[in-house]
């Protein structure tokens, strides 16, 4: 009885989240949620097919579909930022808690 959410910054083929659908099923994940601000149309019909639940913001038909292009700033991160700022927010959650 376990729900699964996939958060992505956007969707352009769903062939990475689908790879993660399929890993979640492996699982067993009784319910799977896929989030996202932006996603093309192609993407969600992919989704679809796979009968996962999604929270899309904006669909986009456009076949020229990047998704840096729907943010201002889109800096690249190194694995090492990601984790740091994990750690931030892990800290700052737990601290809220006490």
């Amino acid at each position: 009885n376990k729900t699964a959410i996939i958060v992505d910054d956007g969707i352009s083929t769903a062939y990475t989240a689908l790879a993660v659908i399929q890993s979640l099923r492996a699982r067993q994940a009784e319910r799977i949620v896929v989030a996202a601000p932006v996603a093309t149309k192609n993407g969600c019909k992919r989704l679809s097919l796979q009968g996962v639940e999604q929270v899309i913001l904006h669909q986009s038909a456009s076949p020229a579909f990047l998704v840096d292009n729907f943010f201002s700033h889109f800096p690249n991160l190194s694995s090492p930022q990601v984790k740091e700022y994990l750690k931030f927010k892990e800290a700052e959650r737990h601290e809220r808690n006490r």
